[in-house]
């Protein structure tokens, strides 16, 4: 073979390489999936992570690396299924190289899908939070708990719209919180009896409510979540949404606060439900300052538990001691069959 084959063959390989580079990175793998028969799961994707499903036979997650800007999936049941477009295609379809780039150019030709809820622009992340992602969408979200349920939170109050799909469940029925910075999920709390704990490789953002828009009236921020959940079951009301900063305050979380109190309405008021102690207050006297910097027409006020914090003073109303954790699930499940009014429901009542 002469020297001008040999330089040939390098030169296509190149290219070959160099095309399989590009739809690593230029084919957005939502909008193939999609192609494909995918849906996304809107309750579990984020600005950075889209959750997929194709009937009940198989659920993808997909991000985009930072690093190298590739498309990437990883399949929620099967470890060994995972990789770029090129893994993805080859594991639907069973085909070579050769047939992945055929299929993929032809996609590259077509008109691109629409999909509801995706706006074809899915945020890069660091591959830290990569695998904090992978590992929450991972998971079930939580509609029984039975350590929830020791802390005198009823599955009523897990399945509530405002706050179903806001806590999942983890290896060793760890009950996890997700944090959201402007990005999108950075991390997550673990909750259990006689544990907490927070996913290596994340960081700390904003625990968050479900929200209704247009309705809301009231936004409770609370220190962490269990105490936001056990406020609702002492003072539920349809149009509170709630916010958790999950302990205490690191360097990022006053810019989360201070860019969720600017979109807030005009009409709305903020309440601080922070702990019945000096460091309670403190965390009062932040937050309060944070809104006024950044949206001073909404009031402020601050809500302080009978006892050290609300969740006590759930407990303690409910009569639930370390000692009869088993009584207090067994309680809180008879509850489920009593449905609770609003404030909104006695209003109308009377």
């Amino acid at each position: 073979m002469s020297h001008q084959g040999f330089a040939g063959n390098a030169d296509k390989k190149f290219k070959d390489a160099d095309e399989l580079e590009r739809f690593k990175t230029d084919i957005d793998l939502v909008q193939y999936a999609a192609s494909r028969g995918f849906e996304i799961v809107r309750s579990e994707s984020s600005k950075s992570c889209q959750k997929l499903r194709i009937g009940k036979e198989e659920q993808i997650l997909v991000f985009k690396d930072k690093g190298g800007g590739h498309y990437v999936y990883k399949s929620v049941y099967n470890e060994d299924n995972k990789g770029s477009i090129i893994d993805f295609v080859q594991k639907m379809d069973h085909c070579n190289l050769g047939e992945v780039r055929k299929k993929l150019r032809d996609f590259a030709r077509m008109p691109k899908p629409e999909i509801k809820g995706y706006n074809g622009k899915l945020q890069s992340v660091e591959k830290d939070i990569l695998a904090v992602q992978s590992e929450y969408f991972s998971t079930d979200i939580c509609n029984d708990s039975k350590y929830l349920n020791s802390r005198g939170i009823s599955n009523n109050t897990i399945n509530n719209p405002r706050f179903f799909g806001t806590m999942k469940v983890g290896q060793y029925n760890n009950i996890l919180f997700p944090h959201y910075n402007e990005k999108g999920l950075c991390g997550f709390e673990k909750k259990n009896k006689n544990f907490t704990g927070f996913v290596e490789g994340g960081e700390k953002g904003l625990w968050l409510s479900r929200s209704r828009t247009g309705k809301d009236n009231t936004l409770v921020v609370s220190e962490s979540a269990i105490d936001a959940l056990s406020h609702y079951e002492l003072k539920p009301s349809s149009y509170t949404r709630y916010a958790s900063i999950g302990g205490s305050m690191n360097e990022n979380q006053p810019q989360l606060l201070a860019k969720m109190f600017k979109s807030l309405p005009s009409h709305m008021k903020v309440v601080g439900a922070f702990d019945n102690d000096k460091q309670g207050e403190a965390f009062s006297k932040q937050v309060e300052g944070i809104l006024k910097e950044n949206n001073p027409a909404l009031s402020y006020e601050r809500d302080i538990p009978t006892a050290k914090d609300f969740n006590k003073q759930l407990t303690d109303s409910l009569g639930i001691t370390h000692n009869n954790t088993q009584q207090a699930v067994a309680m809180r499940k008879n509850q489920e069959s009593k449905p609770r009014m609003t404030q909104a429901e006695r209003q109308v009542r009377r």
